[in-house]
């Protein structure tokens, strides 16, 4: 499935200018300095063009950027490419990096979601869990069945302007209720001086999950739900009105 091309990961930071990162972060900070106050390292796992990752080693974290898509990760070098603070491989490399050597792994704006194989799932908990130091914490967001069921997949459309240059994404989702994904696919096409210089498709599958079907899955590979609401409230429980849910999870040692 095309996801992530080069053409969407070149104006990947342009689409999503608008996201509250410097939130994010400071929330991902303070469930750190709740749970695990001596934290000193951090992978982002599927960190995309590498913003959660740059504002959190600005706080003095080491980071250990890891993501599938190479066009991803090589916007995110170029941009960090003086930060000796942050690390970066494909996920294929990710045994480079030795077992117990992480305090926090992030997996954030619905990177988990991507993840739509109970293989690939059970292949990323199984590694998570490994990687990780005793006591180390997972924090991931996710698609939250009750929300996205309620809700429902839309097509939308989005504009956006820079001066005499402008992108129009034109998002049809495809919903296949009996696996739990969403095949999105984003039409965009790129304009300058009202005549179109590119157009391509990006496909995303998307799968979301249920609250017990995530406790299932951390508790199979030794993990305990710390906290579990949304970017909004993490102390109260998601509705069928949010799209996403937050997770903080602590790992102890299998065995």
């Amino acid at each position: 499935m095309p996801s992530f091309k080069k053409e969407y990961a070149q104006i990947y930071d342009l689409l999503y200018q608008a996201k509250d990162y410097p939130y994010e972060c400071a929330r991902i900070e303070h469930f750190i300095n709740t749970f695990r106050p001596d934290a000193r390292t951090i992978m982002d796992y599927g960190c995309g063009t590498g913003n959660h990752a740059g504002m959190l080693a600005k706080k003095g974290y080491t980071l250990y950027c890891l993501d599938r898509n190479e066009h991803m990760l090589t916007v995110a070098k170029e941009k960090f490419a003086r930060n000796d603070k942050m690390h970066f491989s494909t996920t294929d490399a990710r045994d480079g990096i030795p077992p117990r050597s992480i305090d926090v792994v992030v997996v954030l704006f619905d990177v988990l979601s991507y993840m739509i194989t109970n293989k690939e799932l059970n292949d990323f908990f199984r590694y998570i869990q490994r990687t990780l130091a005793k006591g180390g914490l997972l924090i991931f967001d996710f698609w939250y069945g009750p929300g996205v069921i309620h809700l429902k997949p839309e097509k939308r459309w989005n504009e956006y302007d820079f001066g005499d240059k402008k992108i129009l994404r034109l998002t049809s989702p495809e919903h296949d209720a009996s696996n739990c994904i969403v095949n999105v696919s984003h039409e965009v096409l790129l304009f300058e001086n009202d005549a179109v210089v590119e157009r391509f498709i990006d496909i995303h599958g998307m799968r979301y999950f249920f609250k017990n079907e995530i406790q299932l899955l951390l508790e199979y590979h030794g993990f305990e739900i710390l906290k579990f609401g949304t970017w909004g409230n993490i102390d109260e429980a998601p509705t069928e009105n949010d799209w996403s849910a937050l997770a903080v999870t602590s790992v102890g040692i299998a065995g």
